[in-house]
C-alpha cells in the first residue's frame, strides 16, 4: 500500500506543480503577446513627447528673445507653460528673478530739517509735526523726485500714526498716480509707492474699513503694480514681500484677488537660493526642491521649472490624449514609481524624461483575465484527467493486488485446512485398522464396533469431499438443480436420518418442531437436504455437551422458514456478518476446536439463495445461534423449470 501511495502521490505532485507552471506561464505569454503588439505604439509616443519638449523649449528660448527677463516669467507663469522661469545672461549672471539694486540718499538724511522730523516723529512722539515738516521738504523738493516721494512715504506714515488714516490715504493717491514719484525708490533699491500702499491699506483694514472707496482705489493701484511685469523698477525680491503681504489680507476675506504669480515667483525665489550655479542639462532632471523639475535650454540662459504633477499633465495632454486605441490606455510615471510600474508593460519615456517610464494598462482587466482563465482552464481539465486515470490505474492495480494477496491466502489457507480436516479422519480410520489387523485373534464385538467408527469417519470424509465438490461447481458456475415440488417434512426426515448417531447419543438431544399441512417447496430436495444437514452438523461442532438443538419448520406469507437452533458459543455480530463467506471460520487456528474448513455455510447460502429465498443467522456470544432459511413455497411466483442451471 505504502508503493501505490508512493505510485500516485509522486506523479500527482508532479502533474500540480506542471499545471501550475503551465497557468503561470501562459498568463506571462499572453501579458507578453499584448506586449509586443502595443511595443510600437508606446515608442511612438516616446518620438512624440521627445518632439513635444523640443518644441516647448524652443518656443521658450524665442520669448526671451524677444521680450524682457521678467516679461518672458509672467507670460510662462500665466499661461501654464511652465511654474516658473529662471533666466541668465550669457556669462550666467542672474537676470530674473534679479538682485535688488541699492542707492546711497545718506546726504538727504543728514539735513538739518530731516533730523527735525525724525526727531519728532521718533523721540517727541509727536507724528503730526513730524508730518508738517516732511510736508514742507516735499514741496521744496520740486526738482528731486527721490528725495520728494521718500519725504511723502515719511508725511504718509506720520498721518497715519496721529489718526488721520483718510488724509494719508489722499495724499498717497495723488502723489503716487504718476510718473517720477511712482518709480522712486529708497537706499534699499525698493520701489517706495507700493510700500506706503500697502501701508495704508493695513491701516484701513485695521479699522475695518475694507468696504470704502479710499480702500477700494489703493487695493487696486497695489495690485495692478504687482501684476504690472513691464515696471523694471520694481526688484523681484520686493515684489514677492509685497505679495506675500497682499495674500494674507486677501485670504481671512476670501478675496480671490491674490496675485496669480505669486507661486511661480517664490518657486524662482527658491531655487535660486538652492542652486547658486545656473543648470545646463537640457532634460528634466530632479532639482534640490522637493518634487521640483528643471529643464535647461540648448543656450543655457532661460531654465524651466515643473513640479511632477504639473510635468505629467504638460507631457501627457499633447502626447497622449487621443493618441492611444480605446481599449488601453498610457500614463507617464515618475522615477519613484518607475521601479515597479504597474500595467502590461512600460518603456522609456525618452530623452527629455530621463528616468521616467510611459506605462500601458488595459481599460478593462477582466477581458484579459477572463482569456486567461478559459486557458488555464484547459490546463486544469488536462491535469484532473491525469490524476483522475492515475488515481483509477492505481485503485485497479490495488485491488487486482488485494485480490491476488487474498487468493494466494485462501489457497495456502485451504491447503492448511484440507490437509487438517482430511488427515484427522484418515489418521483415525488407519489407527483402527492396524488395531484391528496387529489383533492375534478378532473380537467380534471389539471388530464390529471399529468398522462403526470406521463408518462414521468415512462419512465424515465423503460429506468433506462433497463439499469441495460442490464448491467446485458452485464457482465454475456448473452447479445443477433438478427443481420439483418437494414436501418440508420429507427434507426434514432425509436430512435428521443423514445427520447419523451422533444426534441420538446421550450428550447431544435434536428436537423437531414442524407445523402441519405446511406447503410443499419447488427445489432440488438433495440440494436442501444438504443446505439443513450442514446446519445440523454446524450446531453440533459448535455446541458443548449437553447439546440442546432444535429443527423448526413453519410457514409464512408466500414462505416456508426452516430454522436450526443451538445453545453453542455463539458469535460476535462482526463474525456473523461474514459467517456465510467462503472459507470463512470464527476460530481461525489450525488447532481449533471445531472441524471443518469453513465451506458449509457458504454452501447453504448458494443452495438458499438458488431457490429465491435467504438465510440469516442471530447470534450473541456465549448464547448460541439461531440458522433461518426461508423458501419461497410453491403457491409464490418460483421457477417452473424442471431443472435450473444456476
Amino acid at each position: 500500500m505504502l508503493l501505490l501511495l508512493v505510485v500516485v502521490v509522486v506523479p500527482t505532485l508532479g502533474v500540480l506543480w506542471f499545471v501550475g507552471v503551465a497557468m503561470d506561464n501562459e498568463q506571462l505569454a499572453a501579458r507578453q503577446k499584448l506586449a509586443d503588439a502595443y511595443r510600437a505604439h508606446l515608442l511612438a509616443i516616446q518620438h512624440r513627447l521627445d518632439d513635444h519638449w523640443i518644441e516647448t523649449i524652443a518656443a521658450v528660448e524665442a520669448d526671451v528673445d524677444a521680450m524682457s527677463p521678467r516679461a518672458c516669467f509672467a507670460k510662462a507663469a500665466l499661461s501654464g507653460a511652465a511654474d516658473a522661469i529662471v533666466s541668465y545672461d550669457d556669462e550666467g549672471r542672474l537676470l530674473y528673478p534679479q538682485p535688488p539694486r541699492t542707492t546711497l540718499l545718506d546726504d538727504v538724511r543728514r539735513s538739518p530739517r530731516w533730523r527735525e522730523a525724525e526727531h519728532l516723529e521718533h523721540e517727541a512722539n509727536q507724528p503730526s509735526a513730524a508730518a508738517a515738516i516732511y510736508e514742507s521738504i516735499a514741496q521744496s523738493s520740486d526738482e528731486d523726485s527721490v528725495e520728494r516721494a521718500r519725504a511723502v512715504q515719511a508725511q504718509s506714515r506720520c498721518l497715519l500714526k496721529s489718526g488721520r488714516t483718510d488724509e494719508a490715504a489722499r495724499l498717497i493717491l495723488r502723489e503716487f498716480a504718476e510718473q517720477p514719484s511712482a518709480d522712486a525708490i529708497d537706499i534699499h533699491g525698493r520701489q517706495i509707492a507700493p510700500n506706503v500702499e500697502l501701508m495704508a491699506v493695513e491701516q484701513l483694514q485695521r479699522e475695518n474699513r475694507r468696504d470704502g472707496a479710499v480702500f477700494a482705489a489703493l487695493w487696486t493701484r497695489l495690485t495692478d503694480r504687482l501684476n504690472d511685469y513691464s515696471d523694471e523698477s520694481l526688484a523681484s525680491s520686493q515684489r514677492l514681500f509685497l505679495m506675500n503681504q497682499v495674500a494674507r489680507l486677501a485670504s481671512p476675506a476670501g478675496d480671490e484677488s491674490a496675485p496669480p504669480t505669486l507661486r511661480a515667483e517664490k518657486l524662482a525665489a527658491d531655487f535660486v537660493a538652492a542652486h547658486p550655479r545656473p543648470s545646463r542639462s537640457s532634460a528634466w532632471i530632479r532639482s534640490q526642491l522637493p518634487d521640483v523639475w528643471q529643464y535647461a535650454s540648448p543656450s543655457g540662459r532661460t531654465v524651466l521649472l515643473l513640479e511632477t504633477d504639473h510635468l505629467r499633465k504638460l507631457s501627457e495632454e499633447p502626447t497622449l490624449g487621443g493618441a492611444s486605441p480605446a481599449e488601453v490606455q498610457v500614463e507617464l510615471v515618475p522615477p519613484q514609481d518607475a521601479e515597479q510600474p504597474a500595467g502590461l508593460m512600460s518603456v522609456a519615456a525618452g530623452k527629455s524624461l530621463p528616468g521616467w517610464r510611459l506605462s500601458l494598462s488595459l481599460v478593462d482587466d477582466q477581458q484579459f483575465d477572463d482569456a486567461v482563465a478559459r486557458r488555464n482552464t484547459l490546463h486544469v481539465w488536462i491535469g484532473s484527467l491525469v490524476v483522475l486515470s492515475t488515481s483509477l490505474l492505481a485503485l485497479f492495480i490495488a485491488r487486482a493486488f488485494r485480490r491476488q494477496m487474498q487468493l494466494a491466502r485462501l489457497k495456502n489457507d485451504l491447503v492448511g485446512t484440507v490437509s487438517h480436516e482430511l488427515k484427522t479422519p484418515l489418521a483415525s480410520m488407519r489407527v483402527l485398522v492396524d488395531t484391528l489387523l496387529d489383533a492375534e485373534r478378532l473380537d467380534e464385538r471389539q471388530a464390529r464396533e471399529y468398522l462403526q467408527l470406521i463408518a462414521k469417519e468415512n462419512t465424515r470424509l465423503s460429506r468433506l469431499i462433497d463439499n469441495f465438490l460442490t464448491f467446485s461447481r458452485m464457482e465454475q458456475g456448473r452447479q445443477v438443480f433438478a427443481m420439483q415440488q418437494v414436501p418440508p417434512s420429507e427434507i426434514v426426515r432425509r436430512a435428521v436420518e443423514s445427520a447419523g448417531e451422533r444426534f441420538r447419543q446421550d450428550d447431544c438431544r435434536l428436537s423437531i418442531d414442524a407445523e402441519d399441512d405446511l406447503p410443499a417447496l419447488l427445489g432440488d430436495s438433495d440440494a436442501l437436504v444438504t443446505a439443513v444437514l450442514n446446519l445440523l452438523d454446524n450446531a453440533y461442532k459448535f455446541s458443548d455437551p449437553p447439546r440442546e438443538i432444535v429443527l423448526r419448520t413453519w410457514s409464512e406469507p408466500g414462505r416456508v422458514c426452516l430454522s436450526v437452533s443451538d445453545n453453542g458459543v455463539g458469535m460476535s455480530r462482526a463474525a456473523a456478518r461474514r459467517v456465510f463467506e467462503q472459507f470463512f471460520q470464527v476460530d481461525q487456528r489450525l488447532n481449533r476446536k471445531g472441524q471443518g474448513c469453513g465451506l458449509g455455510l457458504s454452501i447453504v447460502h448458494y443452495i438458499v439463495r438458488a431457490h429465491g429465498g435467504e438465510v440469516r443467522v442471530d447470534s450473541q456470544v456465549g448464547q448460541g445461534a439461531v440458522f433461518t432459511m426461508r423458501l419461497p413455497a410453491q403457491s409464490a411466483q418460483t421457477p417452473t423449470a424442471e431443472e435450473a442451471l444456476v
